[in-house]
């Protein structure tokens, strides 16, 4: 329900207690930046927040098979394949369940990649942004490191800058120089203590590839 818009919210329940709890967890994520991200608890079917899930009774399918909200697609941050989901769920190998595996993820992943196209003001190719989430899961056999890179790419790694508007008494300062915000671009690219890092993976690639 903290996903469902105000005035749907007040149609389903009229509970003073629950409108307020989910009155603050509205204000608490539009705080953290998150208000546009989908919660883990959001349901598939009949929901506000995936329309497709109100009109393609495809999904009842999955409903009834135990997929009944966003978090049971993830393993721990990690988003499953369709054959996983087959596996793990007994569906049925057929193009039916992959169109509407496409249809979710790709209402999962569509608002984390307009953020970071907003931030990085650059348009992403839907195919690289496929490949940036392979890559995440493949960059490393430890399992901190990927849990790391996916936190990232859902932008719900502890910046300065979002700790900040958790706590306001939390400087919003890149703890490296200490003189520009810490968000997620500052603190792992622009800023100016990590240009001379930056600076050696580039010439250490270019050795790589033509030497």
């Amino acid at each position: 329900m903290p996903s469902v818009e105000s005035a749907v919210c007040e149609r389903l329940c009229t509970n003073p207690i629950i409108l307020s709890a989910v009155k603050a967890w509205r204000s608490i994520r539009t705080i953290e930046g998150r208000a546009q991200f989908s919660s883990p608890l959001t349901p598939i079917l009949e929901s506000p927040d995936f329309l497709l899930g109100c009109h393609d009774q495809g999904f009842r399918v999955w409903h009834n098979q135990g997929i009944t909200k966003i978090g049971d697609l993830f393993d721990g941050q990690t988003l499953l394949s369709f054959l996983q989901l087959q596996q793990q769920y007994s569906l049925q190998k057929c193009v039916f369940f992959f169109l509407r595996y496409l249809q979710i993820r790709h209402f999962i992943t569509k608002t984390t990649k307009q953020a970071w196209e907003r931030d990085l003001d650059i348009t992403i190719d839907d195919l690289d942004w496929q490949e940036v989430w392979v890559y995440a899961g493949k960059i490393s056999i430890c399992n901190r490191t990927k849990s790391t890179q996916f936190r990232i790419l859902h932008r719900t790694h502890i910046t300065p800058a979002l700790k900040n508007k958790m706590d306001t008494n939390a400087s919003p300062l890149c703890s490296k120089c200490n003189s520009e915000t810490g968000n997620l671009i500052h603190c792992f690219w622009s800023c100016v203590k990590l240009q001379c890092y930056w600076s050696g993976i580039v010439k250490e690639l270019l050795f790589l590839v033509f030497q």
